[in-house]
């Protein structure tokens, strides 16, 4: 079985981690970074407002 957790605080994530390991679970962490396309995007329209 598969669980996912979102919006973890960061305060919690450590208690957690813990307790999964304890249990004997695998934890994989997986970072979901912005798009770069759409990042670029927001900065020139940032740049094209000033």
């Amino acid at each position: 079985m598969e669980l996912i957790l979102k919006n973890v605080k960061k305060k919690d994530f450590p208690v957690l981690k813990s307790l999964a390991k304890s249990l004997g679970f695998e934890i994989e962490e997986k970072d979901k970074p912005y798009n770069p396309e759409f990042v670029k995007e927001i900065l020139e329209a940032e740049q094209s407002i000033r």
